[in-house]
């Protein structure tokens, strides 16, 4: 009769097998095998691997008791922390960690969206396992930004750094100077019209329309700044003091207060 001794030392755990069948769990101690029995010796602090499928070695109920199973299916991925400190990224699959050894905490992230949790620190986001995962876009200073998700305004950004999802959402941040007309800051290809209007925007601007027949005098902390032609102009609000004067063209007679200095510059 074949005889070999098992030692499990502390942090262990020992599964014995007989004719591929899980028979026993050994914890911490030293122990006698007899006959034809396999062991396979675990590291307690790091994740359950077994070349048995999990499934099958889940059906004995005592290891089941002592592992924490974690499912990840399309479209997400776990983090894992392991004493408040990230460890590591769990992808699509089917996971097991002992349980008590560990202060583990698992995050599910939903990958679908491409906002990502304010829980979730800058730290993790720069973590090498983490950082092909995340699309990053700067904001610079004196700016603002438009978040289009998919070619809708989501969001209006202050200046800074902000991070997303890399999914396949189309993700893109147009930088606006907000002490200037905004709808000129956009490409012909962008419908500005559309995006100055949506509800994520339209409390910050002051939309100005100016008809055939009349221009309207820009002036901008009291001095002229521009003459507004036919169109639609989009400027924001509580940046500059702004005045607009409307001028109706269609009559001969000069009869809005308008200054010799402002008429002989409109010449």
């Amino acid at each position: 009769m074949m005889i070999k001794n098992v030692q499990i030392k502390a942090y262990e755990t020992g599964l014995v097998f007989r004719n591929g069948n899980l028979i026993e769990i050994l914890r911490e101690g030293n122990f006698w095998m007899f006959g034809n029995k396999s062991v396979e010796i675990y590291d307690m602090k790091s994740l359950f691997k077994s070349d048995t499928d999990l499934n099958l070695l889940l059906k004995n109920e005592s290891l089941k008791s002592l592992l924490e199973i974690v499912e990840v299916k399309d479209g997400e991925i776990v983090l894992v922390y392991e004493n408040g400190i990230f460890k590591e990224v769990l992808s699509v699959g089917q996971y097991a960690f002992w349980k008590g050894i560990l202060n583990r905490e698992f995050q599910k992230i939903d990958l679908t969206k491409v906002e990502i949790p304010q829980e979730i620190s800058k730290t993790v986001l720069e973590n090498m396992k983490v950082k092909s995962l995340v699309r990053k876009f700067v904001v610079p200073s004196h700016y603002k930004g438009l978040l289009l998700i998919d070619g809708k305004l989501s969001q209006v950004l202050e200046s800074g750094i902000y991070s997303f999802w890399n999914n396949e959402s189309s993700i893109e941040i147009k930088i606006v100077d907000p002490n200037y007309e905004i709808k000129s800051q956009f490409g012909s290809h962008e419908n500005a019209t559309v995006l100055i209007k949506s509800e994520p925007i339209k409390d910050f601007l002051k939309i100005i329309e100016v008809k055939d027949g009349e221009i309207i005098l820009l002036y901008e902390n009291g001095s002229l700044k521009d003459v507004l032609n036919v169109g639609q102009y989009a400027f924001w609000v509580d940046i500059i003091d702004r005045e607009f004067e409307r001028v109706n063209l269609m009559k001969v007679e000069i009869t809005e207060d308008i200054s010799k200095t402002i008429l002989e510059m409109l010449d």
